[in-house]
């Protein structure tokens, strides 16, 4: 996932880790957090990889600020990331599903529609699973069953969003 973020945000041109740390607290807010930390690693392996360039130089303060910048075949890599679909949990992949959202503009339209049928199938699995589940527990208690609905209202709100974006998509 963080792969994906790095790469999409260096689509719209370069960025100092400050500024991509930013942009993806601003629009993952409630999505997911990351840390500096686990940032600049990525950075240096993207970077080893022949995915990003870095360039340095210094602020107005005198601090060094290193600025990226995606490669060609970054953004060949890019475009591999975003339509792998990795066998992982079912919140891992819904949240990779999400932080692939921010950078639909930057991919065809036909790799849109298969990230969105992943993600309905997705989303279905789940839904039948806990579909399943209620009508082979008559006997939940009265606090299980309402958070099991609640989920499935969740995932069949989440499932309509995806198909409104499959329409508009197309």
């Amino acid at each position: 996932m963080y792969e994906i973020l790095i790469l999409g945000f260096l689509q719209e041109g370069e960025k100092h880790g400050y500024q991509l740390k930013h942009e993806a607290d601003k629009h993952l807010a409630g999505i997911c957090e990351f840390s500096y930390g686990s940032l600049y690693p990525k950075f240096k392996t993207l970077e080893a990889k022949g995915f990003i360039t870095s360039k340095s130089s210094l602020s107005e303060g005198g601090q060094e600020k290193i600025f990226y910048q995606i490669t060609e075949s970054g953004y060949k890599y890019f475009l591999d990331v975003m339509t792998q679909e990795k066998k992982e949990s079912f919140q891992s992949a819904w949240m990779t599903f999400q932080v692939k959202v921010l950078f639909f503009e930057f991919i065809e339209k036909s790799l849109v529609s298969t990230i969105l049928i992943n993600a309905e199938n997705l989303l279905n699995e789940h839904i039948n699973r806990l579909e399943s589940f209620l009508s082979l527990s008559p006997n939940l208690n009265e606090y299980k069953k309402d958070l099991v609905v609640n989920n499935l209202k969740n995932l069949k709100n989440n499932f309509n969003w995806v198909k409104s974006i499959n329409i508009t998509a197309e």
